[in-house]
């Protein structure tokens, strides 16, 4: 659990961060420079779930040595399987990133 204060604000209570893969952890396919280190430092107070549609079919090897919870979604309907995610994990309790389309 990462806790943050937020003056004026309540404090968010953050379990579970959700990441997309291809252009925000890795450029045609293939992960950037540094973040597996940046991952492998998130986790203990973060879950961390990669959820992506795998366009180049690189995502699982990528990944394979990350503590990482991936996640490969089917081609359609992507925004409401990545919001189905988040509302499953607790939407009050995560943090999203990304470039892909996400409503929750």
């Amino acid at each position: 659990m990462l806790d943050i204060a937020i003056p004026g604000a309540a404090p968010l209570a953050l379990a579970h961060l959700v990441l997309d893969f291809n252009g925000t952890l890795a450029l045609d396919g293939a992960l950037l420079p540094g973040v597996d280190d940046a991952l492998r430092k998130l986790v203990g107070p973060l879950s961390i779930h990669v959820l992506t549609a795998d366009t180049f079919g690189t995502a699982r090897e990528a990944l394979s040595d990350l503590p990482v919870h991936l996640v490969v979604l089917p081609p359609d309907q992507q925004d409401e399987a990545k919001r189905r995610h988040v509302e499953q994990l607790g939407a009050d309790r995560c943090v999203a990133i990304g470039n892909g389309r996400t409503t929750a």
